[in-house]
């Protein structure tokens, strides 16, 4: 007997809170109830939902039939978690965030969340059906300071060919196109490029961040903001997929090379659960792309990024920073002494030192 789907979609409903609370087993429970990309038939009558964020706390308009959207409405927020947590560590009101790849606007959000009234962003969507979306994303949460710019951003101005995948917003891409998929069904539209140099406002100054994912452009993108870079040293988000940036005719060495030659360190981008909460971990990458993540940040040494980004930096460690966690690892290192003496008056500085925290 087959279920139908508007039946199916009602038990998945089901689910909600348990996704909502993200308890363990979420991401099995995830492919139960039909919401990978291969159950994109399941969702094809389904309306868009509109949710107020639960960490950022803006309003959203979700997509079923889209896999990534549909994971977001599950959790209630925006489904890469270490990229979210990254900008709220990157971030602070006030300052300029840059959107390359608005997409569907969440990161947006979440940047506009994070520099408030007083910050300024700037998002580039070359898609003019998700341009539109963001914009009534905007509008619907009475934001301040966000330019959207319907353009993709390169190394040269040109109009080029924009391949959409109307199985995920997310594959939309000036690069080519992985047709090992047979069901992939695609469109394309012609979208002005341009350097980012060139559209941005050239007084742009203070604490600037940068997410760039346009789906192995990347590369173009970064030589296209030269100038940006070595006048304000911001910190900078890439998405980094090895066989994607080689079907844009690039590759991994090329897009470290790039950043390695402005003075930039990387860091592969994770986060660790802890509980019911979840901490951002870094890892600087020292040897070649060891522990290479899709998504690598980039910071100069000099930079305030830099800074607070270190607060993170496990080292091959995976405990959150702050004075909890350091008042642990004493009290872990004093057990782990073998004279008595030193062990008691050391533990009796970490009972003083939790006392004063």
């Amino acid at each position: 007997m087959t279920i139908p789907h508007a039946f199916r979609r009602r038990l998945a409903g089901l689910t909600l809170p348990y996704f909502r609370m993200e308890l363990p087993g979420w991401e099995r429970l995830s492919g139960l109830i039909g919401l990978p990309i291969e159950n994109g038939p399941l969702w094809a009558g389904a309306t868009p939902r509109t949710i107020r964020g639960k960490t950022h706390g803006l309003l959203m308009t979700l997509h079923m039939q889209d896999w990534c959207e549909r994971l977001t409405y599950f959790l209630g927020r925006y489904y890469e978690r270490p990229l979210e947590l990254l900008v709220n560590a990157l971030v602070r009101p006030g300052e300029t965030f840059i959107d390359v790849g608005g997409n569907t606007g969440m990161v947006t959000l979440m940047g506009a969340a994070r520099v408030g009234r007083g910050g300024r962003i700037y998002t580039f969507e070359p898609n003019p059906t998700l341009a539109a979306r963001i914009a009534g994303l905007v509008q619907m949460n009475g934001l301040e300071g966000v330019v959207i710019v319907q353009a993709g951003l390169s190394d040269v101005k040109a109009d080029l060919p924009l391949t959409i995948a109307s199985e995920s917003n997310g594959w939309s891409t000036f690069a080519g196109v992985d047709l090992s998929n047979p069901a992939l069904n695609c469109q394309t539209v012609i979208a002005p490029v341009a350097p980012a140099d060139d559209l941005l406002p050239p007084d742009l100054s203070g604490s600037i961040a940068v997410k760039i994912d346009v789906e192995g452009f990347e590369c173009r993108v970064l030589r296209g903001m030269a100038r940006l870079i070595e006048r304000s040293r911001p910190a900078v988000i890439t998405e980094v997929k090895p066989h994607v940036l080689q079907l844009a005719g690039s590759s991994v060495a090329e897009l470290f090379g790039i950043m390695h030659r402005h003075g930039y360190t990387g860091y592969s981008v994770e986060s660790v659960r802890k509980g019911f909460s979840h901490t951002l971990v870094v890892r600087e990458l020292r040897h070649g792309h060891d522990r290479l993540t899709n998504t690598v940040v980039w910071t100069h040494p000099e930079s305030v990024h830099h800074a607070r980004l270190k607060a993170y930096d496990a080292g091959g460690a995976t405990t959150p920073p702050g004075t909890a966690a350091r008042i642990r690892r004493a009290w872990n290192e004093a057990g782990a002494l073998t004279d008595a003496s030193l062990q008691t008056a050391l533990r009796s500085a970490v009972l003083h030192a939790r006392a004063q925290s």
